[in-house]
């Protein structure tokens, strides 16, 4: 069911949520922003950490906050956070979400400014920087990948990553909160980045999403 005009909800952004990757990058993000999603191997009980259960096995870390990355994790026991690997783009989806005691979702990066407008949900988040994943293998991989344009995308474990970094610095968008999806960026260089989302600054040499106003 469409929206009416009256139904389309405004947000301003008040938040960020970063996703790192090694414990450098974990030590900077509980300084520099509001919540921090770990992955198994560096985890700890904290109030700002959410888990990260990998996208493909188990995970029996037992932890408060869970960043749920595909269906199963809605089976985890603790505070459930939608993750972009859901891939919500419609308000059925959201709905749905909710009824297994998620309230918070990460839009799917598919989802353009008009599906957003109309999604109902306590708290929307959008993947607003990163190499975003654009396959999952079945197989652990690592190092990268080159195709016939000389383009290199980085593979981290099952996740082929894009070759090209996305950002919305500087662009108006729709959210709760930003995600900031980190890979081999320096603690100097996280903050540089999260400065440039706060002063409204463009970056150079990244692509930018469908979602933004």
């Amino acid at each position: 069911m469409i929206a009416s005009e009256k139904e389309i909800i405004r947000r301003n952004v008040s938040g960020y949520v970063f996703k790192v990757k090694n414990k450098r990058q974990l030590d900077a993000a509980l300084k520099l922003a509001d919540f921090v999603i770990a992955p198994p191997e560096i985890y700890f009980e904290h109030e700002k950490v959410w888990l990260a259960p990998p996208r493909f096995g188990e995970c029996n870390i037992p932890a408060r906050e869970i960043y749920c990355q595909n269906v199963g994790h809605l089976m985890y026991n603790g505070n459930k956070h939608g993750g972009f690997g859901l891939n919500v783009i419609n308000n059925e989806a959201a709905e749905l979400l909710s009824s297994f005691g998620v309230n918070d979702i990460t839009v799917g990066i598919e989802a353009n400014i008009k599906d957003i407008l109309r999604i109902k949900s306590d708290i929307l988040t959008i993947y607003a920087y990163g190499r975003f994943p654009l396959m999952l293998t079945r197989q652990r991989l690592g190092g990268s990948l080159t195709d016939r344009t000389k383009r290199r995308f980085p593979v981290v474990e099952n996740e082929i990553l894009n070759s090209v970094k996305l950002s919305l610095s500087g662009k108006k968008v729709n959210a709760d909160r930003l995600l900031l999806d980190f890979f081999d960026e320096t603690p100097s260089e996280m903050e540089d980045i999260l400065k440039s989302f706060r002063d409204n600054i463009n970056m150079e040499n990244i692509t930018r999403g469908l979602y933004g106003i």
